[in-house]
């Protein structure tokens, strides 16, 4: 068993996993757990509404993404691997109508050391009116995810409204954490252009280079999840 405060993973078969979400309404929890069954390669995924849970499977080992770094560091190939996982689960989410807000690096399940899933319905957000300047509304007191945007930081009260690709930043400043040991945010003072190109220095000109470069940008409804 896998347990934090806001999920518990249990295995009751060799191969064969149950995921349940402790906090938030069932439909916070099925639309994650969508998200995660349209994410994950395996094809055996369902949800048991009566348990409000997720069952899955995985062939080797689980582990959060926070107690594998404790001992281990992503290759640049597990890195483009967590690039393609979380993007295709925010994409998603997406479609389903919801986003989220950014990532702690224990929300995000490693499974069979190439697959990455974000598990955290808390940071989920329904948003309002998909067009180009669509947002959602934050209503209640919430804590700020680790790996955060310029934005979500600049939030000092309730009610507030923050774009949908918000988090698109988020999932760059992970990869640059788990990628090159550089920390995006130092309290709450966000790093310039001229800084974020001197990170990202050692990657000039590659794909990962400008998947960041499209991540970062300054205006939210300027950043892109494209990795060619």
């Amino acid at each position: 068993m896998i347990s934090s405060q806001k999920y518990i993973i249990t295995q009751y078969n060799e191969n064969q996993f149950t995921l349940f979400l402790k906090n938030g309404s069932y439909e916070s929890k099925s639309v994650l757990y969508e998200s995660i069954i349209k994410t994950l390669p395996h094809s055996f995924s369902f949800i048991n509404p009566e348990k409000q849970e997720l069952h899955f499977q995985a062939s080797q080992k689980i582990i959060n993404l926070l107690d594998f770094l404790k001992k281990n560091r992503l290759s640049c190939e597990q890195c483009i691997l967590l690039i393609g996982f979380l993007s295709k689960q925010i994409q998603e989410l997406e479609k389903r109508g919801y986003t989220i807000i950014g990532f702690n690096l224990q929300d995000i399940l490693m499974v069979d050391e190439y697959v990455f899933i974000f598990m955290n319905n808390e940071y989920l957000f329904q948003i309002h009116d998909r067009t180009p300047m669509s947002c959602i509304t934050m209503l209640i007191p919430f804590q700020k995810p680790y790996f955060s945007s310029p934005e979500l930081l600049q939030v000092t009260s309730l009610p507030s409204k923050l774009h949908y690709k918000s988090c698109y930043y988020s999932l760059a400043s992970l990869v640059v954490y788990c990628l090159l040991e550089e920390y995006m945010f130092k309290g709450n003072e966000v790093k310039t252009d001229n800084e974020i190109e001197n990170i990202l220095k050692p990657l000039y000109s590659t794909k990962m280079y400008w998947f960041l470069k499209r991540c970062f940008a300054s205006n939210p409804a300027n950043r892109l999840m494209l990795f060619i």
